[in-house]
């Protein structure tokens, strides 16, 4: 098994996650152990997955992420260990179960000679209702007449996502929905999924992404490594606790950055990695920051206010 773990997150070990008034759990891991081969095993003495919470799990290449997923799924089978569904999710993968059930995968695909209208019309057949607003909202009329074979990867992903969630069902869980889309369709997604949530209070969501706005949208991050559960908690305390409310950037020569991270005061945290230099602080960061700035000749300078990119950025980093 794999023991030898880096912890970038180990300062947040105490965090709880966040309890929606509902409280009601509908996935509880206990004990669940996968090994995949002799370089990777996934192991989760316990996790439990609230309702009413759109959960984004992430994670470097190799974590687990859709190992998970599969798992989750029941794609595939653990060698140790209990996946429970629980309250409104206990038949979920039901024949009525599926009627609060969307699911978007990477792997899935349909008869490429089929045309996309004819992929509508029979999953109309199979929901008691199909929310013609969605079909809109991913561009589905403009590609009605076409085989599936014949679409684009991003134009296939935006099928499988109105499949998804035209029928605005109350559990959802995707893996990377919006990988192959364009900025419109991911921005049109994520408005979709916000738009969902707030119709419907006990909406549930679980998705692998590395896209910054659709993590943000998280009210917990599950962060992987290694087969670990590195951290689940809320995203903003995740925020605050590693990285705090205030960022920048500096983009300098090698011994120009190192002479701006001596000069930062203790309070403020720093990483540095090829000719950039990133830095968290409090309210205060940005006043130092551009005095730093100005006192040297940098490539480029910015400030923010920490987000979900932060966390992204250092898992694509590891």
């Amino acid at each position: 098994m794999n023991t030898a773990i880096t912890d970038p997150y180990k300062d947040l070990a105490g965090l709880e996650p966040v309890m929606p008034a509902t409280g009601q759990t509908w996935i509880k891991v206990e004990d669940l152990s996968y090994r995949a081969g002799a370089d990777f095993d996934l192991v989760i003495p316990k996790l439990d997955l609230r309702a009413g919470v759109k959960t984004a799990i992430v994670g470097g290449n190799g974590s687990g992420k859709t190992t998970l997923l599969k798992l989750l799924l029941g794609d595939l089978t653990a060698d140790a260990g209990s996946i429970a569904l629980q309250g409104d999710a206990a038949d979920l993968f039901g024949v009525q179960g599926r009627q609060n059930l969307g699911v978007q995968l990477q792997e899935t695909g349909f008869n490429p000679v089929y045309r996309v209208r004819d992929l509508f019309a029979v999953n109309a057949a199979a929901r008691p209702f199909v929310d013609p607003a969605v079909l809109e909202l991913m561009g589905i009329p403009e590609i009605a007449k076409r085989r599936f074979g014949d679409l684009s990867s991003g134009q296939k992903q935006r099928v499988q996502l109105a499949l998804a969630l035209g029928h605005k069902p109350q559990f959802a869980i995707f893996d990377e929905p919006t990988s192959n889309l364009d900025p419109v369709y991911e921005e049109a997604f994520v408005d979709l999924l916000n738009g969902l949530a707030r119709e419907n209070p006990d909406f549930t969501a679980l998705y692998i992404s590395h896209t910054a706005n659709l993590v943000e949208t998280c009210d917990q991050i599950l962060i992987l490594a290694h087969g670990r559960v590195e951290t689940h908690a809320a995203l903003d305390d995740v925020l605050a606790r590693s990285y705090g409310t205030k960022a920048a950037l500096f983009e300098a020569p090698s011994e120009t950055l190192a002479a701006i991270a001596a000069a930062l005061p203790k309070s403020v945290t720093h990483k540095t990695s090829k000719g950039r230099l990133r830095v968290f602080g409090d309210a205060n960061l940005p006043k130092i920051a551009l005095t730093l700035a100005q006192d040297h000749t940098l490539n480029r300078f910015s400030t923010w206010n920490t987000c979900a990119a932060d966390i992204l950025e250092d898992l694509k980093n590891d």
